[in-house]
């Protein structure tokens, strides 16, 4: 049966315009506040990288160099459609690759140079140690959350190293792609657990 309350495109679907988002439940703002705090933007808490930056873990370059990681892995590993927006992309940034591909004989040279760019950042991540490549990808592409990002207690030794493995492997990114390179490690950026 046809609704007739709601409005329809011209090919026939209910159309979503004037629909409010629907919001978070109380048990998902609780679990939000949990992760990235009360004073944080809450949708931080929707990936790993975000409750990083919000926790003070991460610098908002690292988490955008984390993302154009994660975009470059799904563009020319996963199955990513080459219609997807890079996350570096503005339209002032200048020297910036085009946020979608050429048409046409244009589009297999894009994605050749979008592979050259993911080849090159992986094969620093992993010269940096398998360990760093493997705690970015983890947490960057797969969206893993890892155990101690929620547990709230302070973090083991082999909880640090994984920490310091990622925030090495996000500034070796951020700084390869030309962003804001943070200083060298230190300790007391924020609470982790």
């Amino acid at each position: 049966p046809r609704r007739l309350d709601r409005r329809r495109t011209a090919s026939g679907a209910l159309s979503k315009a004037g629909l409010a988002p629907l919001a978070p439940t109380p048990e998902r703002q609780r679990q939000r506040r949990r992760l990235v705090g009360e004073a944080a933007d809450q949708s931080l808490a929707e990936n790993p990288l975000g409750v990083l930056l919000a926790r003070g873990l991460i610098t908002a370059e690292e988490r955008l160099a984390g993302q154009r990681f994660a975009w470059l892995y799904r563009l020319t590993v996963g199955r990513l459609s080459t219609r997807a927006a890079d996350p570096l992309w503005t339209p002032q940034a200048a020297g910036a690759p085009l946020a979608m591909p050429p048409l046409g004989a244009g589009k297999a040279a894009w994605l050749a140079a979008r592979q050259g760019d993911f080849d090159r950042l992986r094969g620093e991540l992993r010269a940096a140690g398998g360990r760093t490549y493997e705690a970015v990808r983890s947490l960057a592409v797969a969206q893993e959350f890892p155990a101690w990002m929620g547990s709230g207690r302070p973090l083991s030794a082999a909880e640090r190293r994984e920490l310091e493995a990622l925030q090495e492997g996000l500034a070796l990114l951020a700084q390869r792609l030309g962003l804001t390179p943070r200083p060298a490690l230190r300790e007391g950026r924020g609470a982790a657990g």
